[in-house]
């Protein structure tokens, strides 16, 4: 692999698009691939700017191959232990003979500066499927930072303005000692300042961007796996297709969160696949064919008999409530404790009684209140929870649990 394509350098209307897709100003993405790069994804030899990271290398591998890049070298296990030279291919190169992919994934690539272990969220299966995407074209630098913007949630800190958060995120935990906020800023303050590219949405080009006809809405995502923690509209169109076959996803609003992921999880399982919840190739294959969801028939008996650890546990504390109803930790009776008070109050005045119950019994007296209030309520915030289980059942939630 020489990393060396036709090196198209980005036009500004293909910015004007891109910051159209974020629903933000060219200015924030400028501000952004300035930081970077100083605005160009392609070094002087034509190939993909890009910063080999020794100590990702050293966390993507195991065993003997870690040993061996450790010896020359080219792993260490704390970023900054050596100064990084001007120019990281050739160490890229010693790399790959150790294990390409682990190699390909400890770099930064491009425009935005993408790490290879997050081709995914990037829009790409692989690091090197990432970076062969990255060899003709800035513009393909400039849409996959996009996507990875998108989907690490950090859209919404761009569209404020929000650089101290939106570093924190892009760029870890340690962007304000290396002031990445800051230049953020400056930058963006400066493309403020700077005319923008004359740009209408009705320019947009979207033949490339979605393949598919207007009738197939399932395959509209361009081959993006969308998973748990993403965003962006086409996590929006998968809400839409889950609700229309009848899996919950709750309110619509492009976040791939906790109920999305129980759908398709439902969803997965429903159709025979694997239910990760990821929705890949063969996901988007299936809903472009179902039919609305299947009617399911459970109680908590069948679910029981099926091994729900819910439905189990919640027996067993009722059986535990059943059991120890009344008994203090100390085998006090709550009834005793009445008793032991009665006595007390005829023998002494109230303030001696309350006193001596206080310093005295306070432990015991805790324990049975506690025992009281569990007795009185436990029963039926089990009743309701067991009740919750049969329902997320029925309804295609969190089946596994």
């Amino acid at each position: 692999m020489d990393f060396k394509g036709k090196a198209k350098r980005l036009e500004s209307v293909d910015i004007s698009r891109i910051a159209h897709r974020i629903r933000c100003g060219e200015d924030h993405l400028h501000a952004v691939m300035e930081v970077e790069t100083r605005g160009g994804g392609f070094d002087k030899f034509g190939r993909p700017k890009m910063l080999f990271e020794p100590h990702v290398f050293y966390r993507e591998l195991e065993g003997s191959e870690r040993q061996q890049a450790a010896a020359t070298g080219l792993a260490y296990e704390r970023w900054g232990e050596q100064r990084y030279p001007s120019d990281s291919y050739p160490r890229l190169g010693q790399a790959m003979l150790i294990n390409a992919d682990a190699a390909l994934r400890s770099c930064s690539w491009g425009l935005g500066q993408i790490m290879g272990f997050n081709c995914k969220i990037a829009g790409y299966p692989t690091a090197k499927a990432m970076v062969q995407g990255f060899l003709d074209d800035e513009e393909s630098h400039l849409d996959g930072m996009v996507s990875f913007i998108i989907s690490s949630g950090l859209d919404d800190e761009m569209r404020r303005e929000d650089w101290r958060g939106f570093a924190r995120g892009y760029n870890g935990a340690g962007y304000e000692k290396h002031g990445y906020h800051i230049k953020l800023k400056a930058a963006f303050d400066k493309w403020q300042r700077i005319p923008n590219t004359p740009f209408e949405p009705k320019d947009i080009d979207r033949t490339a961007q979605n393949p598919n006809s207007p009738d197939d809405p399932a395959l509209t995502t361009r081959g993006m796996v969308l998973r748990r923690g993403m965003r962006g509209p086409d996590v929006l169109n998968w809400q839409g297709i889950m609700e229309r076959l009848g899996y919950p996803v709750g309110k619509k609003d492009g976040i791939f969160g906790a109920l999305l992921n129980g759908a398709t999880v439902a969803f997965q399982s429903d159709r025979g696949l694997v239910a990760d919840g990821e929705v890949g190739e063969l996901t988007w294959a299936a809903a472009n064919i179902a039919n609305p969801k299947p009617a399911r028939e459970h109680t908590e008996k069948t679910l029981a008999e099926a091994g729900s650890t819910t439905i189990l546990n919640a027996r067993k504390a009722e059986r535990a409530l059943t059991t120890t109803e009344g008994v203090t930790a100390t085998g006090l009776t709550v009834g005793g404790m009445i008793e032991m008070s009665a006595a007390a109050s005829r023998a002494e005045g109230a303030l001696e009684v309350g006193q001596r119950m206080l310093t005295q019994y306070w432990p015991i007296i805790v324990m049975g209140l506690l025992i009281i209030v569990a007795t009185r309520y436990g029963k039926k915030i089990l009743h309701t929870i067991k009740s919750a289980r049969v329902d997320d059942a029925v309804s295609g939630r969190n089946l596994g649990r």
